[in-house]
């Protein structure tokens, strides 16, 4: 990982408006490293950009390559069930910011419904990486799903937001009947806090063992989705013995789940001196 990525992961997320998990930060990042390693190389892109969080860290994480930015930023009227408040100004100054340039960043200000493939294709070229973070809905989820399918590499992989929360029942539903048509192509094969991970399935196992060996220890456990088997990671999943904890690790757990580890402080309050 790369001095200005890895300056990222550990300060930037923290400091530009979002939603995104740390430890789901670090999956990509490492997700895509073995996609190059791997030999696939192509562009990469995001449906629902708010400010800049994780598309960022695609920026930084392709090395730069061209990129695709889809967001009606201040045009609410289009954002049909209020799941976001982009604002381009603050979107392009965090680039700058933390990635130095905004070149070869395409930004389309327009709902992805009315965006089509071959305007991506023109402009990016086919995707190794794709982000799906826009409308909440069920025909957005749906629509954003096969847009993306259109436009990825075979072996490219696309990952999802909020298909577990429940503010956003909408979004399981357009996965459902994505996952359960026999026309698509992409099916789950990993799961991170608040992202599910997709991809054809003749690529799972390998893009899996090579994800594996560096993130073992946080490998939950494995169980199945729409008949396909998922791997699940999660930072909690490591247990330190007693006293080896560096204070990093802490701090960023904290970070990552305040209200559990609040909670945790609560319960061993004493009630009675």
């Amino acid at each position: 990982m790369d001095t200005e990525l890895k300056d990222y992961i550990e300060r930037g997320i923290y400091e530009v408006h979002g939603w995104l998990e740390p430890y789901s930060a670090l999956f990509i990042a490492d997700l895509i490293e073995i996609l190059r390693e791997s030999g696939t190389k192509g562009a990469y892109g995001e449906i629902g950009v708010h400010h800049g969080k994780l598309f960022i860290l695609l920026k930084l994480a392709t090395q730069n390559a061209q990129g695709f930015a889809i967001d009606v930023f201040d045009d609410q009227h289009l954002n049909l069930d209020h799941s976001g408040l982009g604002n381009i100004d603050k979107f392009k100054s965090n680039i700058i910011k933390w990635s130095k340039s905004l070149n070869h960043v395409h930004v389309i200000k327009r709902s992805s419904l009315d965006v089509q493939p071959e305007e991506l294709l023109n402009l990016v070229g086919k995707c190794q990486f794709i982000s799906i973070d826009g409308g909440h809905t069920e025909i957005c989820t749906l629509s954003d799903l096969k847009l993306a399918e259109k436009v990825l590499l075979p072996d490219g992989v696309v990952v999802i937001d909020d298909c577990f929360n429940e503010q956003w029942p909408d979004v399981a539903t357009g996965i459902a009947r994505y996952c359960t048509d026999d026309a698509t192509l992409l099916r789950p094969f990993a799961i991170s806090p608040n992202k599910l991970y997709l991809a054809r399935e003749d690529v799972h196992q390998k893009i899996l063992s090579n994800i594996k060996p560096s993130h073992t220890k946080h490998l939950s456990r494995e169980n199945r989705m729409f008949g396909h088997n998922v791997w699940i990671f999660h930072p909690n999943t490591v247990v330190a013995p007693p006293g080896t904890e560096t204070m990093d690790e802490v701090l960023r757990l904290v970070r990552a789940y305040p209200m559990r580890f609040l909670k945790h402080a609560i319960r061993r309050i004493p009630l009675f001196k």
